[in-house]
């Protein structure tokens, strides 16, 4: 069975994000344009079945039944698309309504590039839950140096010992990826990466100002 998600236009089926869930009617998106993005080309009159929160059959009308008791919505001038991931949200000020307006607009999952973490930690729980929203991977609070600014959302590490401290902590947090901004100098920076990859974690960010990742020498999962 496929785990994907798809965007009807004018209507989002949002499959459960948990696994196991319990025996539901099934579910037919019936006579729909599929817009196949690994040919590149439309394929009319698709129908979909989608069993327990999953994608079980994709073929033409002709080659799916629909069935016994399934809950049908029409397709016809409709067409479905695979869910979108937008690859840098930070969700500050818009926790409450963001997911779901993602989700209106075909984003199925997101990366969340740095914010408080309990409040984005939050919100994860709550579609993991069964509210609507996106799919996400988190990064928690970004990792800088000493800034001109008073920025929000960002843990300063000045050492490469504090950058390790810090990426322990946040593992600890349950992140799924290490958040790094500009100012950090270069030998915190690679102490970051380092404990990062030993933990077989994903380091994305910015590159420290004045520094190229070839002047680093470091290689970013």
């Amino acid at each position: 069975m496929k785990s994907a998600r798809f965007a009807l236009s004018g209507l989002l089926l949002l499959l459960p994000l948990t696994a196991g869930c319990s025996t539901e009617p099934s579910l037919v998106v019936d006579d729909v344009t599929l817009i196949d993005v690994v040919e590149g080309m439309p394929k009319p009159n698709m129908r979909i079945v989608i069993r327990n929160g999953r994608i079980d059959q994709v073929g033409t009308v002709d080659e799916i039944d629909i069935p016994r008791g399934a809950e049908v919505v029409a397709g016809a001038d409709r067409y479905v698309i695979p869910g979108l991931w937008d690859m840098h949200v930070h969700l500050h000020g818009w926790e409450v309504n963001g997911p779901s307006i993602l989700v209106a607009n075909g984003v199925t999952g997101i990366r969340e590039m740095g914010g408080a973490f309990e409040d984005v930690d939050a919100v994860r729980a709550r579609i993991v839950g069964g509210e609507i929203g996106p799919r996400m991977v988190i990064a928690g609070e970004m990792l800088d140096g000493t800034t001109p600014d008073d920025w929000p959302f960002r843990l300063t590490v000045t050492t490469p010992d504090e950058g390790r401290r810090a990426v322990a902590e946040q593992l600890a947090r349950d992140v799924d990826f290490i958040k790094v901004k500009e100012f950090l100098d270069p030998e915190t920076y690679r102490a970051i990466v380092d404990a990062a990859s030993e933990a077989g974690v994903h380091v994305t960010g910015h590159v420290p100002n004045g520094k190229s990742p070839s002047m680093l020498t470091v290689r970013l999962l």
